[in-house]
């Protein structure tokens, strides 16, 4: 008896089911029967071109001959402006290589005239000190009282150069015999050279 009753509770649950959802498609159809003319005259208007233009908007425009032309014309004109100005640019670097290979030699000749002039120098230099030198040691070996009337003629700053260079006897001896205001001014200019090769010794 429960079994029979469970049955025939789930057909009247399953026919209810089904009474619903006849309803909803009801509904559908009526609601479809009443927007389709809507829908139809949309579509047509659409085949037929009468929706606000869009046709139109998507119509490719045509140029006429003349507006060809005068387009292609002024292409031509701004491909030949580029192509002087890139002339122009090409011909400035031409100029700028050929003054940036200018300056590379001259500098490479300013280079080599400055070692070449530091060479000359130190030679100079060095034969200058050889013959000062030298010139030294013929003071030296010199009767004191002969070199003394020398060094009485000779400038001041000179005398004290080569009596600086002297052994300390021989510069002593020829001091004592030169006169009084020479060997003072001699003396002087000896301190003063002595005094500034020691503060470039500190220097350094």
């Amino acid at each position: 008896m429960i079994q029979l009753f469970d049955t025939v509770r789930q057909r009247a649950d399953t026919g209810a089911l089904k009474f619903v959802t006849l309803c909803f498609l009801a509904a559908f159809v009526a609601r479809l029967s009443v927007s389709a003319p809507a829908l139809s005259d949309e579509v047509s208007a659409l085949m037929d071109g009468q929706t606000d233009g869009a046709t139109e908007m998507l119509a490719p425009q045509s140029l006429s001959n003349e507006e060809t032309d005068l387009l292609l014309a002024k292409i031509r004109e701004r491909e030949a402006q580029l192509d002087a100005e890139a002339q122009r640019i090409e011909a400035r670097l031409k100029v700028l290589e050929i003054a940036q290979q200018q300056y590379d030699q001259q500098l490479k000749a300013l280079i080599e005239a400055e070692e070449a002039l530091a060479a000359t120098m130190s030679l100079a230099d060095q034969a200058a000190s050889r013959d000062i030198g030298q010139l030294t040691s013929v003071y030296e070996n010199m009767k004191a009282k002969n070199a003394a009337k020398i060094f009485d003629a000779m400038d001041v700053n000179f005398a004290a150069g080569f009596l600086s260079r002297m052994a300390p006897q021989a510069a002593a001896e020829i001091l004592s015999a030169m006169n009084t205001d020479a060997a003072y001014s001699v003396s002087l200019a000896i301190a003063n050279l002595a005094r500034a090769n020691a503060a470039v010794v500190k220097e350094n």
